[in-house]
C-alpha cells in the first residue's frame, strides 16, 4: 500500500529483525518504548510502555540521526 502511494520503503537485510520503534514529531518531541503501533497493543489487555520526550529538541535530532543511519543502510523495496 505505500508503495502502490508513492511512498518510498527500505528494508534492512543486514539483520534478521529491527526492533526499533521511535516517532520523532516536529524535530521536538520523541515517542519511544515497547508499544506497537496496532490497535491490540493499544487495548487494556496488553502490557505496552510508551515514554514521551516533548520540547526535546535535542533528543528529536539523535533519534533523527539513528533514523537516517538506519535509512542510509537500508536498501530499496522492489
Amino acid at each position: 500500500m505505500l508503495m502502490e502511494s508513492g511512498i518510498p520503503v527500505r528494508f534492512d537485510n543486514r539483520l534478521q529483525m529491527v526492533h526499533h520503534k521511535f516517532l520523532v514529531l516536529d524535530g521536538t518531541a520523541v515517542e519511544t518504548g515497547s508499544f506497537n503501533f496496532t490497535k491490540a497493543a493499544a487495548s487494556a489487555q496488553h502490557a505496552e510502555n510508551a515514554c514521551v520526550f516533548r520540547n526535546s529538541p535535542r533528543m528529536a535530532a539523535t533519534f533523527t540521526g539513528a533514523w537516517q543511519r538506519l535509512w542510509r543502510e537500508s536498501d530499496p523495496a522492489s
